[in-house]
């Protein structure tokens, strides 16, 4: 019995087409998201005088909340470079 559909070896090259710019992407914006929220918090770390474990686990609660804009835009920044390429 023939599958329907398309095949396995389109889907594995699609993948491998789109994996790349996606998580080039991925971390191009995120490093930008982690960037411009740095900025205003280190004039608060540094006056508290936070430590890096304390520093760490503060981004490490902010990590979710860019990662809802960051992938959304890395897939279509990785989708639009697959097609424009």
């Amino acid at each position: 019995m023939q599958r329907k559909g398309i095949p396995l070896l389109l889907y594995s090259y699609l993948a491998t087409e789109l994996l790349a710019p996606f998580f080039a992407s991925f971390l191009i914006l995120y490093g930008v998201f982690f960037l411009i929220r740095l900025i205003p918090l280190l004039e608060v770390v540094l006056e508290l005088g936070i430590n890096l474990p304390d520093f760490i686990r503060l981004f490490s609660y902010i990590f979710p909340h860019m990662l809802l804009y960051v992938i959304p835009m890395a897939s279509m920044a990785g989708l639009l470079s697959v097609l424009l390429a």
